[in-house]
């Protein structure tokens, strides 16, 4: 009974410390202080970042990247949405801040976008305390 109780705890602590994928309408917008791309108003696709909410990672920001070029630092829950030219891009993420929250290098994963597309991408902070980005996300 008590290894049965014990296993339960920790299942309950190990959960309440991942991060969640937060719906496309219930995140909010990065504030403009923090945005650093320009949209191209020309553009005929459109990225969307959301950083996750949870406990891992939640004292930190999150810088995310679109070919190299910082475009915002994350809060929890928070997202942006860029006009991008259609064709092959790296989105990447890098933890930001003082502390524990910085030095570690910027991870990249790569996408193509069709004109006309629209493609989120999730940011999210690792057990290991790394930032990830994945393709995919919640559209509501």
């Amino acid at each position: 009974m008590l290894r049965i109780i014990t296993l339960s705890f920790i299942s309950l602590l190990l959960s309440g410390c991942a991060t969640s994928a937060v719906p496309y309408d219930k995140a909010t917008l990065v504030p403009q202080e923090r945005i650093f791309i320009v949209s191209d108003r020309n553009a005929t696709a459109t990225v969307t970042i959301i950083r996750d909410s949870g406990f891992i990672g939640s004292g930190c920001y999150i810088d995310a990247y679109i070919n190299s070029e910082l475009a915002a630092i994350f809060d929890r829950g928070e997202k942006i949405t860029v006009n991008v030219k259609p064709g092959e891009m790296y989105i990447g993420s890098k933890v930001s801040g003082v502390a524990l929250c910085g030095n570690n290098s910027v991870n990249y994963i790569e996408t193509t976008l069709k004109k006309g597309q629209h493609k989120l991408f999730r940011l999210f902070t690792d057990q290991s305390g790394n930032s990830q980005i994945i393709s995919g996300g919640i559209m509501h």
